[in-house]
């Protein structure tokens, strides 16, 4: 699923969509995605919500690095 989400560009997306918590302090960002993730593991189990969630987010700290 991962593997998946990279190859078919949906981790680029929805990474560039996430951009605008550059705007943000890094503690109030890294709480949202952390309320977001835990709140994710309700639904699903801890294993499918990380390799659904870890791309995502290392994409978004490719697009944050790129910037600075």
């Amino acid at each position: 699923m991962a593997k998946g989400c990279e190859e078919s560009g949906l981790s680029s997306w929805i990474g560039s969509q996430l951009q605008p918590l550059e705007s943000v302090p890094p503690v109030v960002a890294v709480l949202l995605i952390t309320v977001v993730v835990a709140s994710f593991t309700e639904l699903a189990s801890n294993t499918a919500t990380i390799i659904i969630f870890l791309p995502i987010l290392a994409e978004l700290v490719n697009l944050t690095c790129s910037h600075m």
